[in-house]
C-alpha cells in the first residue's frame, strides 16, 4: 500500500496496520524533526519500543530539538517516564486514549483499538502526513 504513495509528495497521508512499520515510521519522524516534537501518548503506547525511542529523542535533542511529552503516568510505565524526564518536558494527564506526534514537518496518529469478540487486543492502526 505504502510503495504507491510518491515519496515527493509533500501532502501524503499514509494508513499501516504493522507494529514494526508503525514503530519505524515514528521513530523516522522523530528523526526528522527539525526543531520541536510534541508527543501525546496513552499509559500504553510510552513503554512501547522504549530503548529505540529514547536513543532518537537523545540524538534529537544533541540538535536542540524541543521535545514534549503529554502522557499518562502509571505504575505500569513510570520507570520508562522517569528515564524520558531528563530528555524532554513532561506532563501527566489522566485518560489519555491514543498517541499522536507532532514535528515541525510531519504528523503522526497511533490509535488502539480492541476487537473483544475475536479477542484481539493492541491493534494498531498509524496515520501520517506531512505538513
Amino acid at each position: 500500500m505504502t510503495s504507491d504513495i510518491k515519496k515527493t509528495n509533500a501532502e501524503r497521508l499514509e494508513v499501516l496496520r504493522s507494529t514494526e512499520i508503525i514503530i519505524n515510521t515514528f521513530l523516522h519522524i522523530l528523526q526528522n524533526a527539525n526543531t520541536e516534537w510534541d508527543w501525546f501518548a496513552d499509559g500504553r503506547s510510552s513503554s512501547l519500543a522504549f530503548e529505540a525511542i529514547k536513543q532518537v529523542m537523545l540524538e534529537a535533542k544533541a540538535r536542540a530539538t524541543r521535545l514534549r511529552f503529554i502522557g499518562e503516568v502509571t505504575k505500569e510505565n513510570v520507570a520508562h517516564i522517569k528515564d524520558f524526564m531528563d530528555i524532554l518536558e513532561l506532563r501527566h494527564l489522566e485518560g489519555v486514549k491514543g498517541t499522536s506526534g507532532v514535528s515541525d514537518v510531519e504528523y503522526i496518529a497511533i490509535s488502539t483499538t480492541t476487537n473483544a469478540h475475536l479477542n484481539i487486543r493492541n491493534t494498531r492502526n498509524y496515520t501520517t502526513c506531512s505538513l
